[in-house]
């Protein structure tokens, strides 16, 4: 199915403009996967998050998440289907696991101060 958007996509692209040289259509394929791969997870998460009622803590750690993402980038997923495992795990039991486990303030500042520079180390 995504080969099939995608591809479809593309070649509506190069109709359209044809005067695209490669670099510019590799960089558009590669956007297109991405927001490809973006919507179909989140067409899987979002309908999880309002059934365990935490969408105001997701879209507030999605946010939060995202913006350190631009500045650390990361590690990618070998298959989509690990990312959609790992996407799950990270935006539906931490803010689920944040509303249901009790733990300190101070507990909670020590740990978030240690991930962001945890994130800022060993981020490439």
């Amino acid at each position: 199915m995504k080969d099939k958007i995608i591809n479809y996509l593309m070649n509506t692209i190069k109709n359209k403009y044809p005067n695209k040289d490669n670099d510019e259509i590799d960089k558009i394929h590669y956007g297109l996967v991405a927001i490809y791969l973006l919507v179909s997870k989140l067409i899987v998460i979002i309908p999880l998050v309002f059934i365990l009622g935490i969408f105001k803590e997701f879209i507030l750690f999605f946010f939060i998440f995202n913006f350190i993402r631009a500045f650390s980038f990361g590690i990618h997923a070998s298959k989509s289907s690990y990312c959609l495992i790992s996407s799950l795990l990270i935006f539906i039991v931490i803010p689920y696991l944040n509303i249901n486990l009790y733990l300190n303030n101070y507990i909670k500042i020590i740990t978030g101060i240690f991930l962001i520079l945890f994130i800022y180390k060993y981020s490439p």
